[in-house]
């Protein structure tokens, strides 16, 4: 079932809509974290981000949507962003025989009705069901979840949520911790521009110089970066 995920960021709320799962996944497969998180939000409130992000005296950065996106993963695909977005190169690389294999199963995910996490439930059992051994399905699972060097950079104290209940979360800009806590200081350190994608960089500095007149631009439109 497809549900909106509620959110705050600096107290003031943010609901992304529902979103499919083949929606959801293309994002993935592109590594395009920004078109997930604040590109799904409704206009009004990308606009409220966009304006923050092009203060210069606004603590608001990439880093803090960057850290939100990873965060709320979780809820919508059941696992964590690199997962999602390795499941998702799969998909993408192996379309024909995951459909005829979920053809087979009576599973129709290309329906708008279908929620991310049950695409990631339908690709994890596909994997399995290609696997012989446990063991082979072990070594697959590990290497689909563990973390990448950049994770670092991300909290390590995030508040655990079921990923079956949006439940609305707390943030504030560029917390070390995110859920209802206030930074003592602002961390100064960033990712490296390899793990923090050269794409969102480059959509906010575009962002920055667009006049206020024109439409913003797009994210990720000719990028390929995955973390």
């Amino acid at each position: 079932m497809l549900r909106p995920l509620t959110l705050t960021l600096d107290d003031h709320p943010l609901t992304i809509p529902p979103i499919t799962a083949i929606t959801a996944y293309d994002i993935a497969a592109k590594g395009a974290w920004i078109n997930l998180f604040p590109r799904t939000l409704p206009t009004p409130e990308q606009n409220w981000i966009n304006n923050r992000l092009t203060n210069p005296h606004d603590p608001l950065t990439l880093r803090t949507l960057w850290r939100i996106t990873h965060a709320i993963t979780p809820t919508l695909f059941g696992v964590e962003w690199w997962t999602a977005c390795t499941l998702a190169a799969t998909w993408t690389e192996n379309e024909v025989f995951f459909e005829s294999w979920a053809v087979r199963q009576g599973s129709d995910l290309t329906a708008p009705d279908v929620a991310p996490i049950r695409m990631t439930g339908a690709l994890l059992g596909w994997l399995a069901d290609g696997c012989k051994e446990s063991l082979t399905w072990e070594k697959m699972w590990h290497d689909l979840t563990i973390p990448p060097a950049y994770t670092t950079h991300l909290d390590t104290e995030q508040q655990p949520t079921d990923p079956h209940i949006p439940l609305a979360e707390t943030f504030t800009a560029n917390a070390p911790t995110w859920a209802h806590t206030t930074p003592t200081d602002t961390p100064t350190d960033e990712p490296a521009t390899t793990d923090f994608t050269a794409g969102a960089a480059t959509w906010l500095q575009q962002l920055r110089t667009t006049p206020p007149s024109q439409t913003p631009p797009v994210p990720f439109e000719n990028d390929a970066s995955r973390n």
